[in-house]
């Protein structure tokens, strides 16, 4: 999904994690990737929001993406630097009615770009 990708350079995540201490645990470091990979789908969310797309497109994208490995090894989330596939599609059914929600207070003018000086 573009606006993931999209949403880990304007996250600044490469920065963070050449930024992580050499004294971090291997499980601490994988938590705090598991933390930016949903960053990255909840700004992305919103960007493809915003930009006119249909933000279920995300979820259908994230369901290919999770029956294709269906029949590979998969590490517990515990484990891994991603969230848990599960774990991924709940928050992206959260986090949809709320771009849709704010896209439409934008659209209604409810929210306005702060004026330029």
């Amino acid at each position: 999904m573009l606006g993931h990708e999209i949403a880990h350079a304007l996250a600044h995540h490469a920065s963070e994690r050449i930024g992580l201490k050499d004294s971090e645990s291997v499980l601490e470091s994988l938590s705090y990737n598991r933390f930016q990979e949903s960053e990255a789908d909840h700004i992305g969310v919103f960007l493809m929001t915003f930009a006119g797309y249909n933000p279920e497109a995300a979820l259908e994208f994230w369901d290919r993406m999770r029956e294709s490995s269906s029949g590979s090894l998969r590490l517990p989330e515990f484990l891994s630097d991603h969230p848990a596939d599960a774990r991924r599609l709940a928050q992206l059914r959260g986090w949809i009615p709320l771009a849709e929600g704010g896209k439409a207070a934008y659209d209604r003018g409810e929210i306005a770009p702060e004026p330029s000086r």
